[in-house]
């Protein structure tokens, strides 16, 4: 296995840790501070069934995935209206995609 640690101060004064690395299943990159907020926001990480929004989207087209992401934090992190309008934005922009 190979791996790489990086240790740094972030903006808030939070201790921050990169690491990157790979093992025999595949590659793994981890970005983490102490507050988690880079790889597990709250906003994505509170459905109930217990997944992640990353889980989902990854796996979709971008303006689909975007939709989706907004969706899935609508009223979580800020005005639930304005994230409902962000997710119609990237539907429409999609629609004119796939019709041009």
């Amino acid at each position: 296995m190979t791996s790489a640690r990086c240790t740094w101060t972030g903006p808030a004064g939070q201790a921050c840790i990169l690491r990157l690395g790979h093992a025999s299943s595949g590659h793994s990159y981890e970005l983490s501070d102490q507050s988690d907020s880079v790889n597990h926001p709250n906003h994505y990480n509170s459905h109930p069934a217990g997944i992640e929004c990353i889980d989902v989207v990854e796996h979709l087209p971008f303006n689909v995935g975007n939709a989706i992401k907004y969706l899935w934090r609508a009223g979580l992190k800020g005005d639930e209206v304005e994230d409902l309008r962000k997710a119609a934005w990237y539907v429409y922009r999609e629609i004119e995609r796939l019709t041009r």
